[in-house]
């Protein structure tokens, strides 16, 4: 969708993420989604990432916002968040 806010161009789409961004968690559901909002007139773009793990009764959810698309960081902060949610519930 692209629209103007405030006579600015802003692009704005969404995806889900594919495996390979997503972090490699055994036993357990993922899902993601990333928001891109384009903003071609100052060469810019930011990102909102979500991204939702469930196994069993244990469910979590986290967002990453910024200006940097890659998935690394994501990936790794994520996983180390899921070992700590499933050390705290056992």
């Amino acid at each position: 969708m692209t629209t103007k806010i405030q006579g600015r161009t802003v692009i704005v789409s969404t995806q889900p993420l594919n495996k390979s961004q997503l972090p490699a968690i055994s036993d357990a559901e993922l899902t993601g989604s990333r928001l891109t909002m384009t903003f071609p007139d100052v060469d810019m773009s930011a990102y909102t990432t979500w991204i939702n793990i469930r196994s069993g009764r244990l469910v979590m959810a986290m967002a990453f916002i910024g200006t940097d698309s890659r998935s690394g960081t994501q990936k790794r902060v994520t996983a180390r968040a899921w070992s700590a949610a499933q050390a705290a519930v056992k």
